[in-house]
């Protein structure tokens, strides 16, 4: 599988897990090139929406164990898998 096509898979899996939920509380997600997604608050535009991800991804700094950046919770998403939530 090319990087594309990996990319692409990820689009329609997290389109699955959020379609309905996100548009509903107002938010929109990003897909960073390694896989990582960011929830952020529905902003007016593409450009804006990427910017505060972009910040909430600085602020957050890297993940170490034992860290409040290494604290996660993972909770079930009906038939299609699981959700992982971290806060920091």
């Amino acid at each position: 599988m090319t990087g594309a096509d990996n990319t692409q898979d990820l689009i329609t899996a997290w389109r699955t897990v959020f379609q309905n939920e996100m548009k509903a509380a107002g938010k929109a997600w990003v897909l960073f090139k390694h896989g990582t997604v960011v929830l952020v608050g529905n902003l007016q535009s593409v450009e804006a929406v990427t910017e505060q991800a972009r910040q909430i991804m600085q602020q957050a700094g890297p993940v170490y164990p034992g860290t409040e950046h290494g604290d996660f919770n993972v909770s079930a998403k009906d038939s299609i898998g699981a959700g992982v939530r971290g806060e920091g």
